[in-house]
């Protein structure tokens, strides 16, 4: 007895360093699988919401007040508009305005020649007057309804930003819901992502993830995913390593807080945590450059 155990004592103290190596092994093996399971990363590209000025209406430009790539503040003017129905309508108003005016007048001069400055005479001066005012009143009311309606042709920006497009000149037409020019911020406001197809139901509307700069990982901000891709699209080349093959994923949609460090375009790295585990973040490759290696 005393003799086996020699034996295996002696089997340990000859192969102890390879034991250590595999039990190493078997813990690392252990400890990647196990993280896995609580977080998973992707690839993403900073970016953000650009505003595309129109109208509802026919309109003509009166004047254009920017330039392609002007920086403008909020409530700074872009576009002054016209509506030529607008235009009609008030005209018509007016006129309208105009002879009723001219008959209430005319009403008056006639009573005023008549002999008889009674109260009761005045009274029916006044009743004859009657529907012609209440004319009137209504269609001060339409006027006013317009000029609401023509202030609003009167575009000014509603944040900081940078214009980008400019697609009319003044003194040109441009049909209802046609893009007159657009608008964006100056920074990025959200990230979109993509996942892969292996991975497509980790991501989950209203969740919270970790967003990081792929140049500083201390560069960091969380974020919340608020659109998830109905289908699978391939990835766009710029996050895929291997050129020569086609990734397919999900596309993940992601609101950056308003303070962020990312620059507009900066490709960048999500995490989203698994199970209630919290954030992680993998230190490897992602499992798409996996798949490409593979590959």
């Amino acid at each position: 007895m005393r003799g086996i155990l020699n034996n295996i004592i002696a089997i340990y103290q000859q192969h102890r360093q390879l034991l250590l190596i595999t039990l190493a092994a078997v813990a690392i093996i252990v400890f990647i699988n196990a993280t896995q399971q609580q977080g998973h990363s992707f690839y993403g590209i900073a970016g953000n919401n650009e505003i595309k000025i129109s109208s509802q209406y026919p309109v003509k430009i009166k004047t254009i007040k920017v330039i392609p790539g002007q920086n403008v503040k909020q409530g700074d003017k872009l576009v002054e508009l016209v509506r030529d129905d607008l235009e009609l309508k008030a005209k018509s108003i007016v006129d309208k305005l105009a002879i009723l005016q001219a008959k209430i007048g005319h009403n008056q001069r006639l009573m005023e020649m008549i002999d008889g400055r009674r109260k009761g005479r005045k009274r029916s001066r006044s009743d004859a007057n009657a529907p012609a005012l209440l004319e009137i009143r209504a269609l001060e009311n339409q006027l006013q309804t317009i000029e609401d309606e023509k202030s609003k042709l009167t575009i000014y920006s509603q944040i900081d930003g940078i214009v980008g497009d400019v697609f009319f000149h003044s003194g040109e037409k441009v049909s209802p819901f046609s893009t007159i020019l657009s608008l964006s911020i100056d920074k990025a406001n959200y990230i979109e992502a993509w996942i892969h197809e292996k991975n497509y139901t980790l991501a989950d509307l209203n969740q919270s993830v970790s967003v990081s700069s792929l140049v500083d990982r201390s560069r960091a901000v969380k974020g919340e995913i608020v659109n998830v891709g109905k289908r699978i699209v391939q990835f766009p080349t710029r996050l895929v390593r291997n050129q020569a093959t086609a990734v397919w994923g999900r596309k993940v949609l992601v609101k950056l807080p308003a303070s962020n460090p990312f620059l507009l375009g900066e490709k960048v790295f999500v995490s989203i945590g698994i199970g209630g585990q919290g954030m992680f973040e993998v230190a490897a490759d992602t499992v798409e450059d996996k798949e490409d290696a593979k590959k």
